[in-house]
Formats: C-alpha cells, sequence, structure tokens
C-alpha cells in the first residue's frame, strides 16, 4: 500500500518538474541558446561557455551598472512632465 502511495507522488512530482524543465528549455531556444553553461544576465546580457571567474564578475558588475542607470518603466498613460516624472 505505501509503496503505490510513494510511487504516485513520485510519479506526479515527476511529471510536474518534467514539464518545468521543458519550458525552460523552449525559453532558452527561443533566445539562441545552444549550450551550457550560458548566464542570462538582468534579461540583457549573455555570457555563454565556460569563462573565467574575472569576466563572469566584469559581466556581473556590468549588468548591475545598466540596470541602476536605466529610467523606471512609467506606467500606461503615464508621462514625464518639464519637472520629472
Amino acid at each position: 500500500m505505501w509503496n503505490v502511495i510513494i510511487n504516485l507522488i513520485y510519479e506526479q512530482s515527476c511529471e510536474r518538474y518534467l514539464s518545468e524543465a521543458f519550458s525552460v528549455e523552449a525559453q532558452a531556444r527561443e533566445i539562441g541558446i545552444q549550450g551550457v553553461p550560458f548566464f542570462v544576465l538582468g534579461g540583457r546580457f549573455a555570457v555563454s561557455g565556460a569563462q573565467p571567474v574575472e569576466l563572469l564578475l566584469r559581466a556581473l558588475q556590468q549588468t548591475q551598472q545598466e540596470l541602476a542607470n536605466k529610467p523606471e518603466e512609467l506606467a500606461e498613460g503615464a508621462a514625464c512632465g518639464p519637472d520629472g516624472c
């Protein structure tokens, strides 16, 4: 009896994670990822392949700087005036 329950739980968990894995894989294919490792930073930058720690650190720092300088997105219909947003 316990074997049946454990197997059922296991199968449901596997199906959920397998579905999620296929979804992530499809998203990766859509943006052109063809191998691993591949890092998407801030949704805007990418680092492909095994890279030295120094390069990854620079990429992270550049991403942080770029995102910090990114203007805030306005809600639909909102506008900036002469005194700012």
